[in-house]
């Protein structure tokens, strides 16, 4: 990694390019903010931030359910740990924790953010939980007796002393961000005449690279490092019953070993999932020496970020919700016509079951963000959200830089695009079409997702 700032990061062609619409309107919101506030709003600025980092292990003790496996977990191959970079600007401090778990309830997160606001102080709308989504670990929830033990409990409790001895570790730090292009995923849907299957889609659309937000102690030393990229972790998947973080924690520990020389040795290196919901990391079911070698071409596009200094800042947070409504199911009457026609096609037999379950309540869609002035903003999004949100959000933001994030705040479905949605009930592509619970997305959900983030962006210009 270039901790000498000779040239700017890397910043792709959306950087280049003049941005329209809702950028255009919320830099002019800023322009104006920043006039109106003159004299105070440098007074208010701070010299300097403060910054502190911490991991701990999660790896649970015994045998557990892990994804895509219908037993038990039969053993460990690398120890699972949740990390939190905190952040302060001297008025509110903000906390980013990534856990290696496959997902979480919106409940969750929410339970998680108020615990650590009550044991560290920091409010728990400056809180976001980041699940890497790997197919080989647990997810956590809570049960609902609030005695009853539980791998999920067992995390929060963990991630919240945690986050709480990083706040008492807090100390004058300088943040420094960058990009550089990285591959290690294809799109996963391919259209073809008859439907979208899944399979290797090597002109589908994805988000070639790495974001990198580090922080370093005024005396040189490393706190932490901090690296995005979206692809689902499923080069092991199926192919081992052992718990592994997959590519991100192999990632992690070659970053450690490639980083852990010189004067800035240590920190915690920390990987935040991004909009992976339509990429697999490939090799999908590679195997566990696959996920090693994937974790190092990640883990080296790392170290080749050129970094640049991020001035200190106020750091303002906002969140904002907005409900996505799912397709309304056939009649029963129609459903069980075409089941009859083609009583074997299992798609038919769950319009049926559908139509018989009546319409879906609207899915929840929680949304968060931190704006480090205006240079850096971090951008938090639910779900196994489709990485065509994650490119607009890129291209639309008025923030100098922008990591966005997936998975974070609630893991509960699949986010697909309209163009996925577009396909139809009987010939959309996995993630985009109808489970054996609910209805697939109504297209306009893009739309409504569109209008949330930029109505987030505004709420953080008016704070």
């Amino acid at each position: 990694m270039n901790d000498h700032h000779e040239r700017p990061p890397f910043h792709f062609q959306h950087h280049t390019r003049c941005r329209l619409g809702v950028a255009v309107l919320l830099a002019a919101a800023m322009l104006i903010a920043a006039a109106s506030n003159g004299r105070a709003e440098d007074e208010a600025k701070p010299d300097t931030f403060r910054a502190a980092a911490a991991e701990v292990d999660i790896t649970p003790d015994q045998p557990i359910g892990i994804s895509n496996l219908r037993g038990l977990s039969t053993g460990i191959a690398d120890r699972m740990f949740a990390r939190v970079l905190v952040i302060d600007d001297g008025t509110a401090p903000i906390a980013i924790v990534t856990a290696d778990v496959v997902g979480c309830p919106i409940s969750y997160a929410r339970a998680l953010g108020k615990s650590i606001e009550e044991a560290s102080g920091i409010p728990a709308d400056r809180v976001m939980f980041n699940c890497s989504h790997s197919h080989n670990v647990p997810g956590v929830g809570l049960p609902a007796d609030p005695e009853e033990p539980s791998f999920g409990r067992d995390v929060l409790e963990k991630i919240t002393e945690m986050t709480a001895t990083a706040v008492d570790r807090l100390k004058p730090a300088r943040l420094a961000v960058g990009r550089e292009r990285c591959q290690i995923g294809f799109n996963r849907l391919m259209p073809t005449p008859g439907r979208v299957t899944m399979t290797v889609n090597p002109d589908g659309p994805v988000v070639p690279w790495v974001d990198v937000l580090a922080a370093y102690g005024h005396d040189g030393s490393r706190i932490g490092i901090l690296f995005s990229y979206a692809a689902h972790p499923v080069v092991i998947h199926s192919s081992s019953t052992l718990i592994s973080a997959d590519f991100p924690g192999r990632a992690a520990t070659h970053l450690r070993r490639m980083l852990g020389q010189g004067e800035r040795k240590g920190g915690v290196m920390m990987f935040a999932q991004g909009c992976g919901g339509n990429i697999n990391a490939f090799p999908l079911k590679g195997g566990i020496d696959a996920a090693d070698r994937v974790g190092l071409v990640l883990a080296q596009a790392v170290t080749r970020v050129q970094l640049r200094d991020v001035a200190p800042a106020r750091i303002r947070s906002a969140s904002h919700e907005v409900a996505l409504p799912f397709q309304e199911p056939l009649s029963v009457e129609e459903a069980e016509k075409l089941l009859a026609q083609r009583p074997g096609d299992l798609r038919y037999q769950r319009l049926a079951n559908l139509a018989k379950a009546g319409p879906s309540p609207d899915m929840p869609y929680p949304m968060s963000a931190f704006a480090i002035g205006d240079q850096v903003c971090i951008l938090a999004l639910p779900h196994e959200t489709f990485c065509d949100y994650q490119l607009w959000a890129d291209e639309q933001s008025p923030y100098g830089e922008t990591l966005v994030f997936g998975y974070t705040g609630g893991v509960q479905g699949y986010v697909a695009a309209k163009q996925d949605l577009d396909y139809g009930l009987l010939r959309a592509g996995y993630g985009a079409q109808m489970t054996n619970s609910r209805m697939p997305l109504k297209p306009a959900c893009e739309a409504i997702i569109h209008q949330g983030i930029s109505d987030l962006w505004q709420k953080l210009e008016e704070k």
